[in-house]
């Protein structure tokens, strides 16, 4: 049976189709925009993750070749070619075929959610142990996953903002933070209400951050410079992990590999005037939090 968030997502995917029909029209009358293709590539990650949640396959396997396509484009910071539009294009069509034959598929169902703004995030979080699992299977690890959303109930759009952030930072835990061969390998994600603000935390208790091989990651990523990285302070450090391209991912798979993650969780927890805090301990673990003021 189709749940509210289900519901949801097929509404908000069409949404952002839209929204990135129109990014890549815009973008095709001038190729060398690159800050456009920027906002592109984390608006395609945001609908990937979405559809990974839900298990739409057919439109994660679409949403990862345009990223890899675009990807490397934006690498090479090379104009794109007519070949290359062409394959857009394609996409898109292709894309919107799997929507609409999603929503035909669901229509009758959907009728019983057209009025609904709110959904509880137990049924959000319901499909995250499944993608949680499938990701750790595929990294050889063995996981304890938590998951406390003490009833909350929100409205659509903070849901959205909500996984847009949790799915990157889950990804990031399991494949960054958990050792393989760690036993008692655990990861939490909690979410609370204080006052007028949410209060995400999403822990492991893996490996920790080495904050110099962050620092030199960022060099050799031409993020920054040498010169720039000597003493660099740990809250500059800290910021580097939020940049675009920044992965250490020796191999680029669906789900990890091109530095998009993190970048998209930091620009939405930018738009909507919040905070982000990540504290880190060798063998300890590593806690990103969380705070998004709710619109009153």
């Amino acid at each position: 049976m189709l749940n509210k968030y289900e519901a949801f997502y097929l509404e908000n995917a069409e949404k952002q189709f839209k929204k990135l029909s129109a990014f890549l029209r815009t973008w095709q009358k001038k190729p060398s925009n690159f800050v456009l293709l920027a906002d592109i590539l984390r608006l395609i990650h945001s609908m990937k993750g979405a559809a990974a949640i839900v298990d739409d396959k057919i439109s994660v396997d679409l949403l990862h070749e345009a990223e890899t396509s675009l990807y490397n484009i934006l690498q090479k910071q090379l104009p794109a070619q007519a070949t290359e539009f062409t394959f857009l294009q394609n996409f898109l069509a292709n894309l919107s075929k799997n929507f609409y034959n999603i929503k035909d598929q669901n229509q009758a169902k959907q009728k019983s959610f057209k009025q609904a703004n709110q959904c509880f995030l137990s049924e959000v979080f319901a499909f995250l142990p499944k993608l949680a699992q499938a990701i750790a299977k595929k990294e050889h690890k063995n996981i304890d996953f938590i998951i406390k959303d003490n009833n909350l109930c929100l409205d659509r759009k903070t849901v959205d903002n909500l996984m847009n952030i949790i799915i990157p930072l889950l990804r990031n835990a399991i494949t960054h933070g958990i050792r393989v061969g760690q036993t008692g390998a655990q990861i939490m994600i909690n979410l609370n209400l204080l006052e007028n603000q949410l209060k995400l935390l999403v822990a492991d208790n893996g490996q920790g951050i080495d904050w110099q091989k962050i620092i030199n990651l960022a060099v050799k990523k031409k993020i920054i410079d040498a010169k720039q990285s000597q003493n660099l302070p740990l809250a500059k450090a800290k910021n580097l992990l939020f940049s675009l391209g920044m992965s250490s991912s020796p191999k680029i798979t669906k789900i990890q590999g091109r530095g998009l993650g993190l970048n998209l969780v930091k620009q939405i927890v930018d738009q909507h005037h919040g905070k982000i805090a990540v504290t880190s301990n060798k063998n300890l673990g590593t806690r990103f939090v969380v705070y998004l003021p709710l619109k009153t």
